[in-house]
């Protein structure tokens, strides 16, 4: 007997409308699977110089197993929905990611302006403040662009 649970998507699958809340829950899946070091690679430059952190930066590329790789790239792919597929063509999971970033974030003057309206129009009504504050939180409204 096999165990399917662990290729059952705990969260709904990336479509359309939901990069927002997709993109932090595969980043907890990937940290939890301790795969998202194949995504994102983070060197510390404080107090080193640009070779320096080049060296390490290359160092952290070098530990990236092809197998590794691999299993990122089928859990990103196990977790969109079909029309995303096209956007992970690639085999290297960063530049997938990066991807569907680009794919899914608005971004420009437009969407800008209409955040900033949205955060200066938006008003508390009778709700409680916790109701409120989850209105205006990231699910609602994409701040970061």
């Amino acid at each position: 007997m096999t165990d399917d649970s662990k290729r059952t998507p705990r969260f709904p699958l990336l479509g359309n409308g939901n990069y927002g809340e997709w993109s932090i829950q595969m980043e907890v899946e990937l940290i939890w699977k301790g795969l998202w070091d194949m995504v994102f690679m983070e060197v510390d430059i404080n107090g080193k110089s640009d070779d320096d952190v080049k060296a390490e930066l290359q160092k952290l590329v070098a530990k990236r197993s092809a197998k590794k790789m691999a299993e990122v790239r089928t859990e990103i792919i196990l977790h969109v929905e079909q029309d995303q597929l096209v956007h992970a063509r690639e085999h290297n999971p960063k530049l997938i990611w990066e991807v569907l970033t680009r794919a899914h974030r608005a971004r420009g003057l437009g969407t800008r302006m209409t955040l900033r309206w949205k955060l200066l129009t938006v008003k508390k009504g009778a709700e409680t403040m916790s109701a409120w504050i989850n209105c205006v939180n990231i699910r609602k409204i994409p701040w970061a662009i």
